[in-house]
């Protein structure tokens, strides 16, 4: 039976140090002062809420601490980059490093959120086949396949009939390109891109070992493939082409297409209510 969850942002990763470093990469820039001190204020309260309780506070309590409404707790989590996300669904295993995606053929959870101006995004069954790729603003890998990608959306290269959406995680306002919406406004993307919860949590539903981390679905969001890594042109084609007939492949054999290439910021295997490392590549 499928369970349904509602994970909430940020968890008691947001320690003093990181509030620090945030405080520091306001004179590198950032998305500014005003937006790092409202977002430490709220960090710094999960932190020394869930501290004293052993849970993860929800939005209420968070908000009853420091006398503000939920929908400006909200508001300064979207601003930073991320939200809450409710995951409807079995979460995926982690994706494998070699052999058949052990998770083909089973449906993905259904992840249904907002995106940085607020409006609902929801990745689940119904309407095309998708192409979903998670990408995260301080990975160099993520800035080199977004461009790729969009303008390949520009030109109508991709095969027709798959709908592509992105997750936006593993956001961290001292990596580089923070905050993710302005990176991502810049590049010109047109996709959906949901605000993932900073312990990314549609990440870990869908077994994100990566970014850029794709995954193929079919119309009933049942997973075709998925796939860790850097995608060329010629890939991003085949993989599209596969995932437009529609149809999962049979007895758990690999798809007939090269596998993804380099890949950032893997997940540790913390608990959900952290949020993993991150590893800020060099340009």
């Amino acid at each position: 039976m499928n369970s349904k969850t509602v994970l909430g942002v940020v968890g008691g990763v947001v320690g003093l140090g990181l509030i620090i470093a945030m405080a520091i990469s306001i004179a590198a820039g950032g998305g500014g002062s005003e937006v790092l001190d409202n977002i430490q204020e709220i960090n710094q309260t999960r932190a020394d809420l869930q501290e004293s309780s052993g849970e993860f506070p929800s939005n209420e309590q968070v908000a009853g601490s420091l006398d503000l409404t939920v929908e400006e707790v909200v508001n300064r989590d979207r601003a930073a980059g991320y939200a809450e996300v409710e995951v409807t669904g079995d979460p995926l295993q982690p994706l494998t490093e070699n052999g058949a995606d052990p998770e083909t053929g089973s449906v993905g959870p259904t992840l249904s959120g907002i995106n940085a101006e607020g409006e609902p995004v929801e990745i689940g069954p119904g309407g095309n086949p998708k192409a979903v790729v998670f990408l995260a603003h301080g990975c160099v890998y993520c800035q080199q396949e977004v461009p790729l990608v969009q303008q390949m959306v520009n030109q109508d290269s991709l095969p027709a009939g798959v709908d592509l959406y992105s997750v936006v995680t593993s956001t961290n306002p001292i990596q580089q390109n923070w905050p993710p919406q302005d990176w991502l406004e810049s590049e010109g993307w047109t996709a959906p891109a949901l605000l993932d919860s900073a312990n990314s949590a549609s990440a870990r539903a869908y077994g994100m070992t990566g970014t850029p981390f794709w995954v193929f679905l079919d119309s009933q969001n049942r997973v075709i493939t998925r796939v860790s890594g850097l995608l060329s042109a010629e890939q991003l084609q085949q993989f599209y082409a596969l995932t437009a007939l529609d149809t999962v492949p049979t007895g758990g054999d690999t798809p007939d297409v090269d596998p993804g290439g380099s890949t950032d910021q893997d997940l540790d295997d913390a608990p959900t209510t952290n949020a993993p490392e991150t590893t800020q590549a060099s340009s």
